[in-house]
């Protein structure tokens, strides 16, 4: 009877037994005399009681109970960070009764499936590069710890080619490369990976091949390569050479690779592989060094913040600041990210770094009344996509409209759709848009226009020579002219001496930073 209720909707548990002990009752009172009636009622009734209590427990009271439990640890399992995939697989509720307690079970399986397969979309799109539509760096670092071998390809002399071409004809000659090293290297059950710029990485399993089928199969996509012609239009046919560096080792197997790929460059080669001779053994050690200098300083919070004022070129007043970022080893050093940046995005720590830093100054800046700069880059608003914790961040510190954010463009900056995104809501936030560097590498006014900025930062390779070299001053000065027609403030960086400055001033810069107005410190 309690297995056929527990089918039944909530009022007929109660019901069903209900009348049907009632009859019982009235059935034995009729079939008794008159004065053993009252006793016999009273009996039956406190058997109905009982028997309703026992029923309501084991059919409505039992089932609620769990199912909120089960919605309490949803609930903690939410607060702890679990994914919903994660959240899904360990709590879904195996109620399955047709009664009003099955009905919110299925709905609540169905809300955490649909969350779970929506993470899982999301995710894909966070571990796919959006122009070659393979996955991407971070992704190959989680692979990675279950590889065998690893190839990193380039392309030779990439840049050349697509500031000689222009970057639509450069994007297509890396969509066709990344599709020509699927179809070499993925079907033959190897992962391929897009790492950004103009890196592919190919990762290889001793379950799938040995070393000697992975290097082959690397020198038959080179010399497969040497002999391809992209054909953009009747006009022009691209040809690539390609240069790759090889690693079989279990350790350190993406920083080997690393440097295998570099001997390759140096030596002018298509194709090293890893040994012990091309190390560079102080080279190798300083990077083994580092990272392990970098990993212990994240754990005991020796990754510190230092400020440099950013002056007012006319009155030399003080208007804001910039982060710095400083590593402070155990005995007291103090050590710029110029040694330990490019290693820390070759492991899993430049996220780790980002955090950190914006952190601690917003702590900072909460209690100040100065505008400030941070330096985000492509990797931190796209792949780590520090978005939506870097606003809400803000927001909580209270320093949202004294935010600048400083796009670092020595990478280039070809995602505009997704930048533009981050951007929109950052000013939305009322904070501001500076370009670093502006002056080298890939550095072009369209970047100024596509990404709305509200500064430039000069770079200080030409800003160190405006008093010395007339040509580049005439180059700073272009840069000012046009600043100025678009509403766009102009800063200058490394601002080293009295005379560098009074050159800023007289060619119309806004604002000054260097060592001549006032050193990074760790306190404002």
């Amino acid at each position: 009877m309690i297995y056929k209720l527990k089918n039944l909707a909530i009022p007929y548990k109660i019901y069903i037994p209900l009348l049907f002990i009632i009859a019982i009752g009235l059935s034995v009172i009729i079939n008794n005399s008159a004065t053993d009636k009252v006793w016999i009622l009273l009996a039956v009734y406190a058997i109905i009681i009982l028997t309703l209590v026992v029923l309501l427990d084991l059919t409505i009271r039992r089932p609620i109970a769990k199912l909120l439990l089960n919605v309490k640890n949803i609930n903690v399992s939410i607060a702890n960070g679990l994914c919903p995939i994660e959240i899904y697989d360990e709590h879904k509720l195996k109620y399955s009764n047709r009664d009003e307690i099955g009905v919110v079970s299925i709905e609540i399986n169905t809300f955490l499936k649909q969350a779970a397969s929506s993470f899982s979309a999301f995710q894909d799109l966070l571990i796919v590069d959006s122009l070659t539509k393979l996955q991407n760096r971070q992704k190959m670092i989680i692979d990675i710890q279950k590889a065998s071998y690893l190839v990193i390809i380039d392309i030779h002399h990439f840049r050349e080619k697509n500031e000689f071409y222009g970057h639509e004809i450069g994007d297509e000659i890396l969509k066709d490369l990344a599709q020509r090293v699927k179809s070499h290297f993925a079907n033959n059950s190897m992962n391929v990976y897009y790492l950004g710029s103009d890196e592919f990485g190919v990762l290889g399993y001793k379950r799938n091949s040995s070393k000697k089928d992975f290097y082959n199969k690397v020198h038959e996509f080179i010399k497969l390569n040497e002999k391809y012609e992209l054909k953009i239009d009747e006009n022009i046919d691209v040809t690539t050479r390609l240069t790759c560096g090889i690693a079989y080792t279990k350790e350190n197997l993406l920083i080997n690779t690393h440097i295998a790929h570099k001997h390759a460059k140096k030596i002018n080669q298509d194709i090293s592989e890893y040994c012990e001779k091309i190390n560079t053994d102080e080279e190798y050690k300083k990077n083994l060094d580092w990272t392990k200098e970098l990993s212990s300083a994240i754990k005991e919070d020796r990754i510190i913040v230092y400020f440099q004022p950013i002056v007012d070129v006319i009155t030399k007043k003080i208007k804001k600041y910039e982060i710095l970022m400083r590593l402070k080893k155990r005995d007291g050093e103090i050590i710029s990210p110029v040694h330990f940046l490019e290693i820390s995005k070759k492991t899993r720590m430049y996220k780790n770094l980002t955090n950190i830093v914006v952190t601690k100054a917003f702590d900072k800046f909460s209690d100040s009344d100065y505008s400030f700069s941070i330096n985000l880059c492509v990797e931190d608003i796209i792949a780590n996509d520090i978005g939506k914790w870097f606003f809400d961040l803000a927001k909580e510190k209270k320093v949202s409209n004294r935010v600048i954010i400083e796009l670092v463009e020595s990478e280039g900056i070809d995602i505009y759709d997704e930048m533009n995104a981050f951007i929109r809501k950052a000013k939305e936030c009322g904070m501001k848009i500076a370009i670093d560097d502006f002056g080298t590498g890939y550095s072009n006014f369209e970047y100024l226009i596509k990404l709305d900025a509200d500064f430039i930062k000069i770079d200080g390779s030409l800003i160190g020579k405006i008093n010395t070299d007339k040509k580049l001053c005439n180059v700073v000065e272009a840069i000012v002219c046009f600043a100025n027609k678009n509403d766009i403030e102009v800063i200058g960086e490394y601002v080293s001496s009295k005379e560098i400055y009074d050159k800023t001033k007289l060619i119309g810069i806004d604002y000054a930073q260097g060592c001549y107005l006032g050193m990074a410190s760790s306190s404002l």
